[in-house]
């Protein structure tokens, strides 16, 4: 039997503190997938002697920041909708195939 699998006969509160862990992984992996897909890289400028590169460059970074949270707000929520239903025996499950 494996770990998750007795851990979850034991302490089930555990296995899912362990389980949003990986959960909030996953939408970050999502999300830095989509970014690098849709965003453009932007080197950031010297400010003293580029100031209005270096600003600009600051707003669009604030931009795709803000972009980022949005979309990992968005998985997250999928992610949670995907697995509402799961049980702690499925949960240790998922978790023993991951690892």
């Amino acid at each position: 039997m494996s770990t998750y699998r007795q851990m979850a006969e034991t302490h089930p509160n555990t296995v899912r503190s362990l389980y949003s862990f990986d959960q909030g992984a996953e939408a970050v992996r999502r999300t830095r997938r989509i970014l690098d897909r849709i965003e453009r890289r932007v080197e950031t400028p010297h400010g003293f002697y580029d100031p209005h590169g270096f600003m600009l460059a600051n707003i669009i970074r604030s931009e795709q920041v803000a972009k980022a949270k949005q979309i990992i707000r968005r998985i997250s929520d999928k992610i949670k909708r995907r697995d509402a239903a799961l049980t702690v025996a499925e949960i240790a499950a998922r978790m023993d195939e991951g690892n």
